[in-house]
């Protein structure tokens, strides 16, 4: 469920970065170069962006953070872990309503992108905390910097074939498979996004639900996948986690 989670985050990543002024909500390593680069070239609307997008993820680790911490030890998916990810359902689906109100009304006169940056900066907090608390070693699943580097040394472990001495984390740490996973997923979220900007025009609903929801309109429709991957790993962890809750 983790690679899953990571999709959801790609995509909210990368819509952020095409439809927010090119700022990161989940990556805080991209986005802390960003506000770098924004400081050193005197953008202040650019820096103040990438703050907001920080701001934004930190309070939302904290609050993931805060609740997940409530959850019993030694239980690999507690149903705080399940609580936060329904947290973090709520924002997103808060934020795509909000940002499919604000990119069709009239046009505005103070920038209405900032509580859009921290909104989703928020969701990928609260997830980046709850995927913390699952505890896969080397896993994230709203950046893939030291995923990559565990990938890495698991693929070394699992192409040195002998047997590992006590102590050799590098070769008793086992195939990289999931961190490779993870690291795909996190992409192909992005993909979707950067393809939706790309093809997606102004769609149309059918009449009977257009005179409910208007059009569907990128970049907030492509909200819909990661709001629909969170829902589906809340299902699942309420189902196989409810009766199992000590299973991997």
């Amino acid at each position: 469920m983790l690679v899953l989670l990571a999709a959801a985050a790609g995509c909210v990543d990368a819509a952020s970065f095409l439809g927010l002024g090119q700022v990161m909500t989940a990556a805080m390593t991209g986005n802390t170069v960003l506000l770098g680069l924004a400081l050193g070239q005197a953008d202040a609307e650019g820096a103040l962006r990438a703050t907001v997008a920080l701001t934004g993820f930190v309070a939302g680790a904290l609050v993931g953070a805060t609740i997940v911490d409530r959850g019993p030890s030694g239980v690999i998916w507690a149903p705080a872990v399940t609580a936060a990810l329904a947290l973090e359902l709520v924002v997103l689906v808060a934020l795509a309503l909000a940002w499919h109100v604000l990119e069709g009304g009239p046009a505005w006169s103070i920038d209405y992108r900032h509580p859009l940056i921290a909104a989703a900066g928020v969701a990928m907090g609260i997830q980046s905390a709850a995927a913390q608390r699952v505890g896969v070693p080397g896993v994230t699943t709203t950046y893939v910097t030291g995923t990559l580097t565990t990938m890495a040394a698991r693929l070394v472990g699992w192409l040195r074939s002998s047997p590992a001495a006590p102590g050799d984390r590098v070769r008793d740490i086992g195939a990289p498979w999931l961190q490779a996973s993870v690291w795909i997923a996190y992409g192909a979220g992005a993909v979707f996004a950067g393809a939706a900007h790309l093809w997606w025009p102004t769609v149309a609903l059918p009449s009977g639900v257009a005179g409910l929801a208007g059009e569907v309109r990128w970049p907030s429709a492509a909200l819909l996948l990661p709001i629909t991957i969170v829902a589906a790993v809340i299902l699942i962890a309420a189902l196989v986690y409810r009766r199992r809750p000590a299973s991997a």
